[in-house]
């Protein structure tokens, strides 16, 4: 066989061998069970009927405390679960509000700017405004020195 052909060989044995196992740990639960009640049917044949019954009870009490205790023991493991998640949750959003400030900063840093840039702007079209009038006024005077019989 080659290696590969081994190898799946290997993993259906594994498989097998597993599925063989929990069905004996299934049977071993189901002949637990069935023990049980063949105690309680005995107590009820042995004993007299209120401590048989007080036994019994005892026992299902037990067997609901155990059963409360696994069910207890995996709501904690849970409930710490869901408190990593929640922490993780908290940080991420504190990243993500940390991010979303910066951004505020950054936008308003701009809107700053291209109010600055804008009023330089309106400063530039004003300072132009002012040297097309001068020009204007110059070129006249020149126009009326150099032919000054003629109306512009």
């Amino acid at each position: 066989m080659t290696s590969n052909e081994e190898s799946i060989q290997n993993l259906k044995l594994k498989y097998i061998d597993s599925s063989l196992k929990l069905s004996i740990r299934r049977n071993e639960r189901i002949e637990a069970y069935n023990k049980l009640l063949e105690e309680e049917n005995y107590l009820y044949k042995e004993l007299p009927g209120e401590l048989a019954d007080a036994l019994i009870e005892n026992i299902e009490k037990e067997h609901v405390y155990k059963m409360s205790v696994r069910a207890n023991k995996k709501l904690l493991e849970e409930q710490d679960r869901l408190s990593k998640e929640i922490e993780a949750l908290e940080k991420e959003k504190k990243t993500l509000e940390n991010g979303l400030n910066d951004t505020f900063k950054r936008t308003n840093e701009l809107e700053n700017t291209i109010q600055k840039i804008n009023e330089e702007i309106r400063q530039l079209d004003e300072h132009n405004t002012l040297i097309e009038e001068k020009l204007k006024s110059e070129i006249y005077r020149a126009r009326s020195i150099l032919h000054p019989k003629t109306n512009f």
